[in-house]
C-alpha cells in the first residue's frame, strides 16, 4: 500500500481518486487541469470559499500550481545528479507568504499553465533516470508514487474548488470524470454576457401565472423552492414572496450573475443563487417542497435526463411537487415531419423576440428534446407520478406536474 493510498484511502475516500490509475492517464489528468480549471471558475472572482475549507477558490488554484513546480523542481534535481532527499514543507506557511488569497484568479490559471508543463518535463526526465526520491514523512519513493501523489493534489484540489463553486464531478474508475460536462451542453450562447443580458426580451414569460399555479398545488410561505436552470432568475424572484427559501441554480456564471443581481436590485433576502447543473447540484438545508424546471432537461442526452431526475427525487420532500415545461414531443412518431415543419414555419423573424427557424433547426441537430413517451417513463421509473399534464397545440411543448412517491 502507497503512502497516499493508506493516508487518503483507495479510491480517495473524497475525490474518489484511484491510486491504481497509471502513470501514463495519471499525467493527461494534470495537463487537461488548467482547462478543466479555468472552464469551471469562468465568470466567478475566484473568492468563493466553502465554510469546512481552509482556502479559497484562487487559493488552490495557486497551490495547485506551486505544488507542482516545488516537485518539479526536486524531481529535475535529483535527475541532474543532487540529493535524492527532498524537505517537507508547510503549504499554509507558503500560503502566507504568497498572499494566495490577493491572488487573481485569471493570473493563477496562467501561472497554473507554466508550472504544468515544468513539471511534465521534469517527469520524464526523472523516468528516464529512474529517479528515487527520499521523503522524511513518505520514506522513499519511485518517480511513478510520487507522480500519482502529485496528480491526486490537483484532482483532490479541483473537487474542493468545484465544491465552493457548487459544482461537483466525481472522478470515475480511472480516476478521471465520467460525469457530464453540463456547461459544455448548455449552448455556448448562454455562457455570452451579452446574449444574457438579452434573454428575457427574447423569452418573455409571464411567471405570476406560473407561481398561481403552484399555489393552487400548496406553494405556501413556509415552502422551500428550487428552480432548475434558473436562467436570469424571473421566475424565482416572481416565487420569492410565496415561498420561505428560493434556490436559482444555473450552470452558466453569466446567468447565475444576472439572476444574483436580479434578486439583490429587489432586496430579496431569501433567495439564494447557486451556479450548478441540474447533475451536479448538491442541495443542504430541508429539502424541497417544489422543484421548478422550464426548457432546461433538454440540455442533457436521456441517459443524463434520467440522472438529473433522480437528482430531482432525492431533494424533494416525500409529495414533493416537480414542474416541469419543456420541448417535449407529443406528435406521433409518423407526423414528425409535418410537425417540425410547422415548428419552423411559425418561428419567429426578429431574433431579439424569439427564436427563429435557425435556432429551432440548431435545437434539433445539437440538442435533446425527446418524445413524451420516453419522458413519461423516465419520470416513472425515476419515482414520480404524473398528476396532471398539457401538450401544446403544436406537439412540440409539454407541461408536466409530478409528485414525488
Amino acid at each position: 500500500m502507497s503512502f497516499g493510498s493508506e493516508l487518503y484511502g483507495d479510491p480517495c475516500r473524497e475525490c474518489g481518486f484511484r491510486w491504481s490509475t497509471p502513470v501514463p492517464e495519471a499525467i493527461k489528468l494534470v495537463e487537461g487541469a488548467p482547462k478543466r480549471l479555468k472552464r469551471t471558475v469562468a465568470g466567478t472572482s475566484g473568492r468563493d470559499k466553502r465554510s469546512e475549507l481552509s482556502w479559497s477558490v484562487v487559493a488552490y488554484i495557486a497551490h495547485v500550481g506551486d505544488n507542482l513546480r516545488i516537485w518539479a523542481e526536486r524531481l529535475a534535481g535529483i535527475a541532474l545528479g543532487a540529493s535524492p532527499e527532498v524537505a517537507a514543507y508547510d503549504d499554509n506557511l507558503l500560503a502566507v507568504a504568497r498572499s494566495y488569497g490577493d491572488l487573481s484568479v485569471e493570473g493563477a490559471l496562467w501561472a497554473l499553465s507554466s508550472d504544468v508543463d515544468t513539471w511534465k518535463h521534469a517527469v520524464v526526465l526523472a523516468l528516464d533516470k529512474k529517479v528515487v526520491v527520499y521523503h522524511p514523512d513518505r520514506g522513499d519513493q519511485t518517480v511513478p508514487e510520487v507522480v500519482l501523489g502529485n496528480v491526486h493534489d490537483v484532482v483532490h484540489h479541483e473537487w474542493d474548488i468545484a465544491r465552493s463553486l457548487g459544482v461537483y464531478d466525481p472522478a470515475g474508475e480511472d480516476g478521471a470524470s465520467w460525469v457530464i460536462d453540463e456547461v459544455a451542453h448548455a449552448g455556448p450562447e448562454h455562457l455570452r454576457r451579452d446574449y444574457v443580458e438579452h434573454f428575457d426580451a427574447k423569452s418573455a414569460t409571464d411567471f405570476d401565472e406560473t407561481v398561481a399555479h403552484l399555489k393552487s398545488l400548496g406553494l405556501c410561505n413556509n415552502s422551500v423552492v428550487i428552480d432548475m436552470g434558473a436562467g436570469t432568475g424571473a421566475f424565482a424572484v416572481a416565487a420569492a414572496p410565496h415561498s420561505r427559501r428560493v434556490i436559482a441554480v444555473d450552470v452558466s456564471p453569466a446567468m447565475a450573475g444576472l439572476a444574483q443581481a436580479r434578486a439583490k436590485s429587489l432586496n430579496l433576502d431569501n433567495v439564494e443563487v447557486v451556479r450548478s447543473g441540474l447533475v451536479s447540484y448538491e442541495h443542504f438545508g430541508d429539502p424541497a417542497d417544489f422543484v421548478h424546471s422550464r426548457n432546461t432537461l433538454h440540455q442533457l442526452p436521456d441517459f443524463w435526463k434520467v440522472m438529473a431526475l433522480r437528482r430531482i427525487h432525492r431533494i424533494l420532500r416525500p409529495k414533493g411537487i416537480l414542474h416541469l415545461r419543456d420541448l417535449v414531443f407529443s406528435f406521433s412518431v409518423g407526423d414528425t415531419e409535418s410537425a417540425i415543419g410547422g415548428w419552423l414555419e411559425g418561428a419567429s423573424k426578429d431574433p431579439a423576440r424569439g427564436w427563429t427557424a435557425l435556432e429551432y433547426a440548431t435545437h434539433l441537430r445539437e440538442e435533446y428534446s425527446t418524445f413524451s413517451w420516453v419522458l413519461e417513463e423516465m419520470l416513472s421509473r425515476t419515482g414520480f407520478e404524473i398528476i396532471d399534464f398539457s401538450f401544446s397545440g403544436s406537439g412540440i411543448y409539454a407541461s408536466y406536474d409530478c409528485r414525488r412517491i
